[in-house]
C-alpha cells in the first residue's frame, strides 16, 4: 500500500489527490486491489514518524508526499503526479513470473551454463566459459531469451581486487544519472534539485576510463574474450556485427537504504551505440533479504510481465541486449549492493548520432575490444563509401569545432535525439500528457481524459467507451459533417488511462 499525504488546504495538491482518486477508481472497477490510502495533513503526520529523520520531509505545505511499500519517499508529487500514479499502476498491474515462465527462462539462460560449468570442475572459476560450447549456449540463450547468466565468471583474486577497488574509491562516486542532472541544470537549479532528489535511481557511480583500477584489466579482458566469442556463433554474429567498441567499467553501489533503479532501457531511443549490456556483482553472502535482484520483463517498456529477477550474488555476470527487448529494473536493496557493468558498443549505430560519434574519437570514452585496431573499426563501421572516405581523413583522437560538426552532420544523416524522442511519441503519450494538464488545471479527469491530442493530431480525439466507467477511450477521427468513424490506420486504438508500463 502507498500511503500519500497531501495538504488539503492547497489546491494544486487537492487537484493533484482527485487526479490520483480517479486512478484508482478506475483501478478498482478494473479489478485491481487498492493501492494508496490518503492523508490529508495534518492527521497523516504519524505515517512519516517510522522513517529516520534524514529521510522524513522537511515540510508538507503545498507538497503531496508518498511513501511507498519498499520505504521509499516520493517528494512533490504535486510538480509530477505521473511519478505516483506510475507507482501505483506498477502495484496494481506488475505481474510475477509464473512456473511456466521461470522454467522457460531457467531452460536456456541459466541452466545449461550452469550445468556446463559443473560438468568442467577442473577449469575453475574464470575459465570454465572459454571455450565453443559455452558461446554457443550463451549466444542461444541472447537469441531466445535475450538475457544470460554467467556464474564464477572471474578468477576469485581479480573479483577480490574489483571489490576491493570500487569500496576504496567509494568517497569518489557520484549520483547516477548524471547526464539528466547536466540537462535539468540547463534548465536552472530548481530542476537540478528535482534530478537530484529524485528517488527512481539511487546509484552512485564511479567509471574507470583508463581500466586502471585494481582488478579491471583481468575483467576487460575476459568480457571481451566473451562477446569475440560470441562474434563467432551464427545465433547473434548478425548483431554483434559491428561491435568493436566498449565503454571503461561503471562501478555502482546501491546503498542499502532501499536505494533503486526503476524500470528503464539501456538504450532507449536506439540511438546511442549500445548494443550488449555486461553487468557483474561483486556482492558475497547475499541472501533474498537484501533485496537488489535485477528485474527483466518481458520485451517492450508496455509490458508488465516478469520475465525473471536475478539475484545480485558474488561472481555472477549477467550479458542482455541493451535494447527494447529488455526492459530491467533494480529492486530496492536493503544492504549495500555492488555492481560493475561495461557496455559493448555499435560502430555503425553511433555514426548517426552526434554525441555518439563524438564518442568514437575519444579513447578517454570508448575503447576498441579485444586491442583491435581503431581505424579498422571506424572503417568497418561505415555503410558507404563517402562514409568511409570521411573517416579515412579524421585524425583518431579529435574535438570537433561547431563548424565541423555541421560539416559531419550531413555527411552521416545525423539524427538528433530529440528528433527520434518525438517520432516515437506515441498518440497515446500525446493524449496523456493532454489529459494530465487539463486535470491538473481544475477539469475532471474524467472529462479530461476524452479530451483529442491536438497538438499532433487535430483531427483526432479520444472518445470513453460507453461501458461503465470510462476505464479506456477509442481514437476516431473527426471527419467534419460525417459521423465519426473509427481511425484504421493505428496499431493500438485503445487508450488506457495508463502512464506507459500498461500493455
Amino acid at each position: 500500500m502507498i500511503h500519500v499525504i497531501y495538504d488539503a488546504r492547497c489546491p494544486v495538491c487537492v487537484r493533484t489527490i482527485q487526479l490520483v482518486s480517479y486512478r484508482e477508481e478506475t483501478l478498482r472497477t478494473g479489478g485491481q486491489s487498492p493501492t494508496v490510502q490518503l492523508h490529508a495533513w495534518p492527521e497523516g503526520k504519524e505515517v512519516f514518524q517510522r522513517l529516520a529523520a534524514s529521510k522524513r520531509p522537511a515540510t508538507l505545505a503545498q507538497r503531496v508526499w508518498a511513501l511507498l511499500p519498499t520505504g521509499l519517499v516520493l517528494g512533490s508529487c504535486q510538480d509530477d503526479p505521473m511519478r505516483l500514479i506510475y507507482e501505483m499502476e506498477y502495484l496494481a498491474f506488475v505481474r510475477l513470473p509464473t512456473q511456466e515462465i521461470r522454467q522457460r527462462v531457467d531452460s536456456v539462460a541459466v541452466l545449461p551454463l550452469q550445468q556446463l560449468k559443473q560438468a568442467v570442475p577442473q577449469r575453475g572459476p574464470g575459465r570454465w566459459w572459454r571455450h565453443a560450447e559455452a558461446f554457443r549456449l550463451a549466444a542461444a540463450a541472447l537469441q531466445k531469451e535475450h538475457i544470460a547468466v554467467l556464474d564464477e565468471f572471474l578468477p576469485e583474486e581479480t573479483c577480490r581486487a574489483l571489490s576491493r577497488g570500487a569500496l576504496a574509491s567509494r568517497g569518489e562516486m557520484v549520483r547516477g544519472a548524471t547526464g539528466a542532472a547536466g540537462k535539468a541544470l540547463a534548465k536552472g537549479m530548481e530542476e537540478l534539485q528535482k534530478v537530484l532528489n529524485e528517488p527512481s535511481r539511487g546509484d552512485v557511480v564511479k567509471f574507470s576510463d583508463d581500466g586502471n583500477m585494481p582488478g579491471c584489466p583481468g575483467f576487460l579482458e575476459a568480457l571481451d574474450a566473451l562477446v569475440e566469442g560470441l562474434q563467432g556463433c551464427p545465433a547473434v554474429a548478425d548483431r554483434l556485427q559491428h561491435v568493436d567498441w566498449a565503454n571503461g567499467a561503471m562501478f555502482a553501489i546501491y546503498p542499502g537504504d532501499s536505494s533503486r533503479y526503476i524500470k528503464h532501457v539501456d538504450n532507449t531511443l536506439g540511438t546511442d551505440g549500445r548494443r550488449l549490456t555486461a553487468v557483474l556483482y561483486l556482492n558475497e553472502d547475499w541472501k533474498p533479504e537484501h533485496g537488489g535482484c535485477l528485474r527483466v520483463f518481458e520485451p517492450t517498456m508496455q509490458s508488465c510481465q516478469v520475465k525473471c529477477d536475478v539475484e545480485p550474488v558474488w561472481n555472477r555476470l549477467v550479458v542482455f541486449w541493451s535494447t527494447q527487448e529488455v526492459p530491467h529494473e533494480v529492486l530496492s536493496s536493503f544492504k549495500d549492493r555492488l555492481a560493475v557493468s561495461v557496455w559493448f558498443i555499435c560502430g555503425r549505430e553511433s555514426l548517426r548520432n552526434e554525441e555518439s560519434f563524438q564518442r568514437l574519437f575519444n579513447p578517454q570514452k570508448l575503447r576498441c575490444i579485444g586491442q583491435r585496431n581503431r581505424r579498422a573499426c571506424l572503417l568497418r563501421a561505415a555503410e558507404t563509401e563517402g562514409e568511409r572516405a570521411a573517416l579515412q581523413e579524421l585524425p583518431l583522437e579529435a574535438t570537433f569545432s561547431p563548424a565541423k560538426l555541421s560539416i559531419l552532420s550531413r555527411r552521416f544523416r545525423w539524427r538528433r535525439e530529440e528528433d527520434v524522442e518525438r517520432e516515437r511519441d506515441t498518440l497515446q503519450d500525446v493524449a496523456i500528457r493532454n489529459a494530465v494538464a487539463k486535470a491538473l488545471t481544475g477539469q475532471h479527469p474524467a472529462a479530461a481524459f476524452a479530451v483529442t491530442a491536438e497538438a499532433a493530431h487535430p483531427k483526432l480525439r479520444a472518445e470513453p467507451v460507453r461501458s461503465g466507467e470510462p476505464l479506456h477511450f477509442e481514437l476516431v477521427e473527426d471527419s467534419g459533417s460525417q459521423p465519426s468513424k473509427p481511425f484504421t490506420h493505428l496499431s493500438a486504438r485503445r487508450i488506457p488511462v495508463t502512464f506507459g508500463i500498461v500493455d
